[in-house]
């Protein structure tokens, strides 16, 4: 048999308040529910890092696409540059898109793509209106610049003096496997980001609430578990074909950034115990902290994919390595 015993103090010395630490933003940071990304398919990823917007695809079919857009309002005329500032781990660069409305009735009539191998020309999407590809600056001259209809910037804006740009965005895929962080959107002088992201400057630490010998308090035992009880705090009992655990709902909105300090409060005896382990909320497999000071979880994109090791991305910085910060719903030892 093999014992765990939780001190009156609780399971966990959790550092609930935050001192808030800002990312420096560019220009224009705009909240991400702002940004759409209703282009994105089922196997391309996004997801909200300190470092900007980590973007994944999985494979190289035609559902691994990642694109965002967010609305703005420039013309076109003094817009003649524009990029997305992007850090790659493998793969390439996604390509600069503007939404670009030429008949002045608020709506998009076709989409300009800048890509760095085609140098300053920014070609126009096939979707585009009739309207805008007549507009085409190259004439005659067709290939080897993304689509038929392609110019720089400044040549679409002599062709179509009063466009204006509805939305800035970018987009990587389909059929293209890669791995990156989008830092902003460009468009002429102006840098369009993300909302800023915070991460835990743990200071005071929260007890969490306590399991003694008057009550349970928050906290669930295990059905069938009779646990027991001395000195303010309580030993649970599991023999070599059950477990034991106790486990407390954490208040709504906890963010895995806030649970950097967590650690195990008590000592055990036998070979073995399950560590400490949050489940729920933005988690869609269980997290697992060990005693040694390791998280680890299967779920991608909490941690980088470089940390992968037998089927688990692992972190001993939680705070350094996090790329997605879910809501954790509940902490069970």
């Amino acid at each position: 048999m093999f014992t765990k015993t939780i001190a009156a103090g609780g399971v966990a010395s959790i550092a609930l308040a935050l001192a808030a630490v800002a990312v420096a933003g560019p220009a224009q940071a705009a909240p991400l529910g702002d940004w759409n990304f209703g282009e994105t398919r089922a196997t391309g990823h996004y997801a909200r890092t300190a470092a900007g917007l980590h973007i994944w695809t999985e494979g190289t079919t035609s559902t691994d696409k990642v694109a965002g857009y967010l609305n703005v309002n420039l013309p076109l005329a003094s817009t003649l540059s524009g990029s997305v500032d992007y850090t790659a781990t493998t793969g390439i660069t996604p390509g600069a898109q503007f939404v670009v409305d030429i008949d002045g009735d608020g709506k998009g009539d076709g989409i300009l793509v800048g890509e760095s191998v085609y140098g300053q020309n920014w070609w126009l999407s096939n979707s585009s209106t009739a309207a805008f590809k007549a507009l085409d600056p190259s004439g005659a001259e067709n290939g080897g610049n993304g689509s038929d209809y392609f110019g720089t910037l400044a040549q679409w804006s002599a062709a179509a003096p009063a466009a204006k740009i509805v939305a800035v965005g970018f987009s990587f895929g389909s059929g293209v496997l890669g791995d990156g962080v989008v830092h902003a959107v460009v468009a002429g002088d102006t840098r369009y980001t993300f909302d800023g992201y915070t991460l835990a400057g743990c200071t005071t630490p929260v007890t969490l609430p306590a399991v003694t010998a008057a009550a349970l308090g928050s906290w669930i035992v295990k059905p069938g578990i009779s646990p027991t009880w001395n000195d303010g705090s309580v030993t649970l009992a599991a023999t070599d074909t059950g477990s034991a655990w106790a486990q407390l709902t954490l208040p709504a909105g906890t963010n895995l950034s806030e649970l950097s300090r967590l650690k195990a409060n008590g000592e055990r005896s036998g070979i073995w115990w399950g560590g400490i382990i949050l489940e729920g909320g933005g988690l869609s497999a269980q997290l697992h902290f060990d005693d040694d000071g390791r998280f680890w979880t299967s779920q991608k994109g909490i941690f980088p994919a470089a940390s992968l090791k037998g089927g688990y991305y692992e972190s001993r910085d939680l705070a350094a390595d996090l790329e997605s910060d879910p809501i954790v719903g509940s902490v069970k030892i």
